[in-house]
């Protein structure tokens, strides 16, 4: 049964990540998940001959590590402060980097996600820019943090924590980009990024719409190619 301790502990620093990535988490939340966590603790002090008992104590791990991750990528977000950046902040800049994962396409737009000289960059262009993965660009536009927004549901989204995860401080949107350079990416991911490409122009060219869109969408995560329907 002590795996299932491990576990419950890794799992819950991974989904405290992951919450604290989508939607704002008040220092009151995660104070009173540490109070359940110790509540539960308590409980399983007083039974721990109980059937039960392991459970409860997995679910107290959780709830720890679920708090221990909110917390640790709460540290890390502020302590990402990028000073050639910061001094820039709403001020039209030109950069220049290259695009270190594969530019994520939205209904109208292209993410483009930059290593450059001073760290990470997003930077958001047309969706009919042809930009691939590997790719040196030079983009033009204003220099921005990311701020929460408010969802359809309500919910206030923590956009500043979900780009933080994937070690993104800064953005530019509506960015010029300009390409000049190519082949600068990792070999072996820009030939599984070319075989995919080429996958989905075989699904493509014998699979009618929408079914080819939705078999790129549960195949391959290509969201682009899922409509809202």
């Amino acid at each position: 049964m002590k795996g299932i301790y491990f576990y419950s502990g890794i799992i819950g620093f991974a989904g405290g990540v992951w919450l604290k990535s989508l939607w704002e988490i008040s220092q009151s939340e995660i104070l009173l998940c540490l109070i359940a966590s110790l509540g539960l603790a308590l409980v399983w002090r007083r039974r721990s001959p109980g059937p039960a008992a392991p459970y409860v104590l997995a679910l107290s791990v959780f709830l720890l590590g679920t708090a221990l991750g909110i917390v640790r990528l709460e540290y890390e977000k502020d302590r990402e402060i990028i000073p050639a950046f910061e001094s820039k902040l709403e001020e039209r800049v030109v950069i220049e980097g290259v695009v270190v994962r594969e530019p994520d396409q939205r209904q109208f737009s292209t993410h483009l996600y930059l290593e450059t000289d001073y760290g990470m960059l997003l930077a958001t262009t047309d969706r009919y820019n042809r930009v691939l993965y590997g790719d040196r660009v030079i983009v033009e536009g204003k220099l921005r943090r990311p701020q929460t927004f408010e969802t359809d549901l309500g919910r206030t989204f923590d956009y500043p924590g979900y780009l933080q995860a994937r070690g993104v401080g800064y953005m530019i949107r509506f960015a010029r980009v300009a390409v000049v350079g190519e082949g600068e990416g990792n070999q072996i991911i820009a030939g599984l990024l070319t075989f995919k490409t080429r996958f989905m122009e075989s699904v493509e060219l014998v699979i009618p719409e929408p079914q080819a869109g939705l078999g790129e969408g549960v195949l391959l995560g290509v969201k682009q190619a899922l409509g809202e329907d």
